[in-house]
């Protein structure tokens, strides 16, 4: 660069002059934008879709977090600082759903934080205050029942503030018996209102009294029993007609016959039929005042190509027990006229 020298004198002014615009531009160059510079990167920034929420013991709830300004957008996720939390005050899966704690911790609100990996200096959380859920309650039906050896009955439970519609586990005891001497279920667990069949056992216990228990899946302290009698099979039904035979006139003749039941508890009585080899429908004869206990019996207008014709009297209450008569259905008896009578004693 060319020397020069300061100089007094109008020469020296003109210089002072020229000196400060050239710092003035040489200035406004420094604070141009370089066209060789870019701008910093945005900060990472993260949020989550609560800030506060209340949540019943051992439900969930869903965090959603948002990370902006970076391809990474995985958080790790602490509940009061713990990564994944833990069972005193919940717990956190890696998609964010929180897990609240089966009883309310003291203090009863923590603190849920997503954790941007992309930049661990940037956090969102939320607050989580845990409360009580509705108590669980449990209701068998029928809570009582008699049930005998080898026969079944079903049960069903009925939760009320089953959230999550855990159900029932089931289970049986007995003074008098233990496993399959107190009898079998259809299935050890069920949902609420779903029934399960009981099967009582075989032999009879000693005492014949069992309970079946109902416990809460979600809370093990909710259960409901329900009491069940075991009883010896009942005596079986008998039948009997009476009488078991009879002669009846075709055209003409009737008979009644009466059935007689035993250990026929609910007094059920009996259904009748006839029937016969030599006959169908009303060719074997008609039932008339039909009861459950009685019946009259009318022969056909002709006897039958096989005239034995069978009553048969059959339990309502059990169809595999019966009893029959058996009808012969006979001619009618030719009886000649009187005067006819007279003559021919006469020639005699």
């Amino acid at each position: 660069m060319d020397s020069f020298e300061l100089r007094s004198g109008t020469g020296g002014k003109a210089w002072s002059v020229g000196l400060a615009l050239l710092i003035l531009t040489l200035s406004g160059c420094a604070t141009a934008k370089s066209p060789f510079l870019s701008d910093p990167p945005a900060a990472i920034e993260i949020s989550l879709n609560l800030s506060s929420v209340s949540v019943q013991t051992s439900a969930t709830q869903k965090f959603n977090a948002t990370v902006k300004n970076s391809a990474n957008t995985t958080v790790t996720w602490q509940v009061n600082g713990v990564v994944g939390g833990d069972s005193v005050h919940g717990t956190m899966a890696a998609d964010g759903t929180y897990t609240a704690p089966s009883s309310i911790p003291n203090p009863a609100t923590v603190t849920v934080t997503a954790i941007a990996q992309a930049d661990t200096s940037k956090t969102a959380s939320a607050q989580v205050t845990i409360i009580a859920a509705p108590a669980i309650n449990v209701v068998v039906s029928p809570a009582t029942a008699s049930v005998q050896t080898g026969q079944t009955q079903d049960f069903t439970a009925t939760l009320q503030n089953d959230t999550q519609n855990m159900g029932v586990n089931w289970s049986l005891s007995g003074a008098g018996c233990t496993g399959a001497a107190c009898g079998k279920m259809s299935a050890s667990s069920s949902t609420s209102g779903v029934a399960i069949t009981y099967t009582a056992p075989a032999n009879l216990p000693s005492p014949a009294t069992i309970t079946l228990t109902a416990t809460s899946v979600a809370d093990k302290t909710k259960s409901a029993p329900a009491t069940i009698t075991i009883t010896a099979p009942a005596a079986p039904i008998t039948v009997t007609v009476g009488p078991t035979s009879a002669n009846v006139q075709a055209g003409i003749g009737t008979q009644n016959f009466t059935a007689t039941l035993q250990n026929d508890s609910q007094n059920k009585g009996v259904s009748w039929s006839l029937s016969g080899t030599g006959c169908s429908g009303a060719t074997c004869g008609t039932l008339s005042n039909v009861t459950t206990t009685t019946v009259s019996y009318a022969a056909p207008a002709s006897v039958p190509t096989a005239a034995q014709v069978t009553l048969t009297a059959t339990s309502i209450a059990d169809n595999t027990k019966t009893a029959s008569a058996s009808i012969t259905v006979a001619a009618p008896v030719s009886v000649r006229p009187r005067s006819q009578e007279t003559a021919t004693a006469a020639m005699a």
